[in-house]
């Protein structure tokens, strides 16, 4: 299924090329050691996000072997917010995946308001206008300190 992820990435809608994608990781950093749990992941060839479950049998070892080249691939745009923090770490510690060409909405919100810290995700979202933000937010609250290495995952979670 990562395999197939990939390709529809990089296939998509063939009339566009793949030349931006967007990320989020979710890890467990309830103990002494931290590792990724969860990896969303979506792209401007695609009309729908992926889920990748790093815990399911086999997926590990098969990341850095897939998605690797996309997160090196200079011509991608890897757009996240708040990706210095912990995710492109975590995907290098994790996976020896190195993130080229980046670009952090937290920063540059912070950068617009010339201020050090950026906004928060919801609160950027509401910026904007963004139609859904309160929904997000609601969501975002419920599930920023859930326990993403428990299986089955809520539902709403994966919203």
């Amino acid at each position: 299924k990562l395999k197939v992820c990939v390709e529809e990435l990089l296939c998509g809608d063939r009339a566009t090329s793949l030349n931006e994608i967007a990320f989020d990781l979710e890890m467990d950093n309830q103990s002494n050691v931290v590792r990724t749990c969860l990896i969303q992941i979506t792209a401007n060839t695609v009309q729908k996000d992926y889920i990748i479950d790093p815990l399911a049998a086999g997926v590990w070892d098969a990341i850095g072997i897939h998605l690797g080249p996309l997160f090196s691939d200079r011509s991608i745009l890897k757009i996240g917010h708040g990706i210095g923090g912990m995710d492109t770490s975590s995907l290098h510690r994790d996976f020896g995946i190195i993130v080229v060409n980046a670009f952090d909405t937290c920063e540059a919100s912070a950068i617009i308001r010339h201020s050090k810290e950026g906004m928060n995700l919801p609160s950027l979202c509401k910026h904007y206008a963004l139609p859904a933000w309160e929904h997000y937010r609601v969501l975002k609250n419920r599930f920023q300190t859930t326990n993403w290495c428990k299986r089955p995952l809520p539902k709403e979670a994966l919203e």
